[in-house]
């Protein structure tokens, strides 16, 4: 079968927090729809490990999709998931802490659709997930900042 274009977008963002404290946020799922803005509701584990899947709805371009999302791999510095949501992608998270700075790495990859209307969906597609990149590292990074009550 033939594939449409890959479409990548790689963002990062400082944030305030230990490397720990991050991945804790980003493992667990009932935090996604918090900081993930297109996410309204996500179940699964609490502390998600490789294998584990996490289901729930997501509102793509005025459309509520059901979403499912597979955990591909995790590390104390890494979350890799396969999520699909209308569209499938690949989403990596990478965690770093060098001297008292702690900085998210956000890759999200995906094949775009095909055809004349998916070429046109394409087209907002790429936009919307530039833009649900960036909401996502910034709401991610007040999340893991803000104080636990």
């Amino acid at each position: 079968m033939a594939q449409g274009e890959v479409f990548e977008t790689i963002g990062k963002r400082e944030v305030a927090a230990t490397q720990a404290q991050v991945l804790a946020t980003i493992r667990n799922a009932s935090t996604w729809p918090v900081w993930q803005p297109e996410i309204e509701t996500a179940e699964g584990p609490e502390r998600l490990g490789a294998g584990d899947a996490v289901l729930g709805t997501a509102d793509m371009l005025g459309f509520v999709v059901h979403g499912h999302s597979t955990v591909v791999a995790v590390d104390e510095s890494s979350f890799d998931e396969d999520v699909i949501v209308g569209v499938r992608m690949h989403i990596r998270f990478e965690v770093t802490e060098r001297d008292g700075v702690t900085t998210v790495t956000h890759n999200l990859s995906s094949v775009m659709p095909r055809g004349p209307m998916g070429r046109l969906l394409s087209f907002f597609l790429r936009r919307r997930l530039v833009r649900m990149q960036k909401t996502a590292l910034s709401q991610l990074a007040d999340q893991v900042a803000a104080p636990s009550l």
